[in-house]
C-alpha cells in the first residue's frame, strides 16, 4: 500500500483552488463558464498535474476540454506568481467521468427496482 503524502495532498488541494478561482474570475471564456473542478492529480515530483473536471452538458465535454487546454499558458503563469512552489507543473485537463458513471449505475438499479421498496 502506497503511503501517501502530506505534502502531496496539500499542494493538490492549494492547486484545485487556486485553479478553480483564476477560472471563475480571470478567464473570459464563455465555453468554460459552467466548469467544476472535482479533483487534481498531481505526479509525485510535481512536475504533471491532471485536472479533472465535471459540467452539467456532457455534450460539451470535448469542446470545454479544448478550450481548457488553451488556457494552460495563463494559469501557469499565474500559478506561478501565487504558490510558493519551486517549478510550476505541467497541467493537464481531463472531463471526469465519474459523475455520468455513477448516474449510470443509478439507473440500472433503478431499473431492477423500479417500485424503490426494499427487499
Amino acid at each position: 500500500m502506497q503511503k501517501v503524502s502530506h505534502r502531496l495532498s496539500r499542494v493538490e488541494t492549494q492547486l484545485m483552488r487556486q485553479i478553480a478561482t483564476l477560472l471563475e474570475r480571470e478567464i473570459d471564456d464563455p465555453r468554460i463558464k459552467d466548469v467544476t473542478i472535482s479533483h487534481v492529480n498531481i505526479s509525485k515530483d510535481l512536475r504533471h498535474a491532471r485536472i479533472y473536471f465535471t459540467v452539467l452538458d456532457d455534450s460539451q465535454a470535448q469542446k470545454i476540454t479544448y478550450a481548457l487546454n488553451h488556457t494552460v499558458s495563463y494559469l501557469r503563469r499565474r500559478i506561478g506568481e501565487t504558490l510558493a512552489l519551486r517549478v510550476v507543473p505541467e497541467l493537464f485537463f481531463t472531463y471526469d467521468e465519474e459523475l455520468h458513471r455513477a448516474q449510470h449505475l443509478t439507473d440500472l438499479i433503478n431499473q431492477l427496482n423500479p417500485d424503490g421498496k426494499q427487499p
